[in-house]
């Protein structure tokens, strides 16, 4: 059935995908300068731990801007509060997102402040084969020799990308350097966020009932800015921080301090801190909105082109002093060489997937509806930066005041089923 409303023009198209691109990389970079602006440069004489401030910070001004985008949808949008009403409120579904994505967060936090940024880019795709390995245990997804194959190959890429900084000791000048501790620690974040992705895939699949973005979105940062806290003690770990308990509550109020670009203890360096905070978050934000914009326009094997175009340029990014600045990373073949191992592990694993399931000329916009009661084979685009939000970035067309809508499905929670084996495994 033809659907004229999602199709745009091709420069118009290209336009979504270069802006993608743009943002992708500028996320991932303004991702590391925010961490390299909030963690101790001396961890060893002066330890802090701002990177779980500036985690939950993040986190509440994403949850500040879905509420407001709520707001504006219920009380000035035609029939809004008949919207506002017919959302359904799952606390059981949201609260394990929320639980989540607050471990995947908080991980992703404190061991990227002490990982280099183009080793985190490479890091961050091992969720996909992190993803393939949890879908196949709780949802018993069957994947192809192919897909096999470039999860492999992403894998043994990430592992060639790290292992220098097992080999040899980080350099202490360094602004982002990468140390053996903060890659386990990073690496670990994989895991909660790979799991956020299977149960956020099935769990909101098939039924009768919808769930808008936006709303999904406020419920599931609250719980995740409460469940977060939860995460407050471990900073005792060494690893983690080595954070006294005595000192715990005060890293809240010197981390205000360092957002304000003062620097309250020794080894702080929070010059344009806040400044570096909030743009982050704005690209961020710009980063989903078109990638939503390119799928919902375009198709996933487009947005996975966009992605791929924009993980070498990225990894090469870092080592531009006129971007980095002060953070800036020297070039690293090592890195170079496991960019493109990752790259075709990660082209092999889509291409087994999206070429059955998309139009054959990329380029065209669509303009066919698109079969929900037909689930397609999952897509995974590369991850742009280890703290990128997730929630804005179900498909695009969940928004009622888009054109040409088409609701979210939401899976029955039967018992036996595949959303309920999830939340068994949850308890």
């Amino acid at each position: 059935m033809p659907r004229a409303e999602d199709a745009v023009p091709p420069l118009t198209l290209l336009l979504y995908c270069i802006i993608m691109i743009v943002t992708a990389i500028l996320n991932s970079l303004s991702y590391k300068k925010m961490l390299n602006a909030y963690k101790s440069q001396d961890p060893v004489n002066h330890p802090h731990n701002y990177e779980f401030y500036v985690n939950e910070l993040n986190v509440l001004m994403y949850f500040l801007t879905a509420l407001g985008i709520i707001y504006y949808k219920k009380h000035f949008t035609p029939h809004g509060k008949h919207w506002f009403n017919s959302q359904t409120f799952y606390t059981r579904q949201f609260f394990n997102m929320g639980l989540l994505d607050s471990a995947a967060g908080f991980l992703s936090c404190v061991g990227g402040a002490f990982v280099g940024g183009a080793v985190q880019s490479l890091i961050n795709q091992t969720t996909i084969p992190m993803t393939l390995m949890l879908s196949k245990i709780f949802l018993q997804s069957k994947f192809t020799k192919r897909q096999n194959l470039g999860a492999l190959i992403i894998v043994l890429g990430a592992v060639f990308s790290v292992l220098p900084s097992f080999l040899h000791p980080p350099d202490a000048s360094s602004r982002s350097s990468t140390t053996s501790t903060g890659v386990v620690v990073f690496l670990l974040s994989v895991v909660p966020g790979a799991f956020s992705n299977v149960y956020k895939e099935y769990a909101f699949k098939t039924s009768e009932n919808s769930v808008d973005v936006y709303y999904m979105t406020t419920w599931v940062s609250l719980f995740q800015i409460t469940t977060g806290m939860l995460f407050l003690p471990t900073q005792s770990l060494k690893a983690l921080g080595g954070i006294p308990w005595s000192e715990m509550g005060s890293q809240f109020v010197d981390g205000t301090y360092c957002t304000m670009g003062i620097n309250a203890r020794p080894g702080d360096d929070c010059e344009g801190a806040g400044l570096i905070l909030f743009g982050y978050v704005v690209i961020n934000f710009l980063y989903n909105i078109f990638s939503l914009l390119v799928v919902k326009h375009g198709s996933a094997s487009l947005s996975v082109i966009a992605a791929a175009v924009a993980l070498p340029l990225t990894n090469m990014s870092f080592s531009a002093k006129w971007l980095m600045g002060r953070d800036y990373e020297p070039f690293d073949y090592v890195n170079l060489l496991s960019t493109l191992v990752v790259l075709s592990g990660f082209i092999l694993y889509s291409r087994s997937d999206a070429a059955s399931d998309e139009d054959p000329d990329l380029w065209t916009p669509r303009t066919r509806k698109i079969e929900t009661s037909k689930p397609k084979g999952k897509t995974l685009t590369l991850a742009a930066a280890g703290g990128s939000m997730a929630y804005l970035r179900p498909r695009s067309d969940s928004d009622p005041t888009t054109p040409g809508y088409t609701p979210i499905m939401v899976a029955k929670m039967g018992k036996g089923g595949t959303v309920d084996r999830l939340n068994q495994s949850m308890q």
